[in-house]
């Protein structure tokens, strides 16, 4: 499979959820370091698991700082619902 974004970070919102968990394995199959961030832990748990082979998880909370991900080019997956 091609990697076109081989070199990128993806940084997702509601990546515990099931939308937000399609774009992170989609964009981590295509070759983007994760950075998933949502509020059910239990959630980011299992996107772990659902991560291809070789996937980089870079960081799970909003706190993580620029230089942790380097100068790389950043993809912004803003992936939001609430609850009734």
């Amino acid at each position: 499979m091609s990697r076109p974004l081989e070199g990128r970070v993806a940084v997702i919102t509601g990546a515990g959820g099931d939308i937000g968990g399609a774009a992170a394995v989609l964009l981590a199959e295509r070759g983007a370091a994760i950075v998933a961030v949502d509020r059910n832990p239990a959630g980011l748990a299992a996107l772990q698991g659902r991560l291809p082979n070789g996937a980089s998880l870079v960081g799970e909370q909003l706190s993580i700082r620029a230089e942790e991900i380097g100068g790389r080019r950043r993809i912004l997956k803003y992936n939001f619902a609430a609850e009734p």
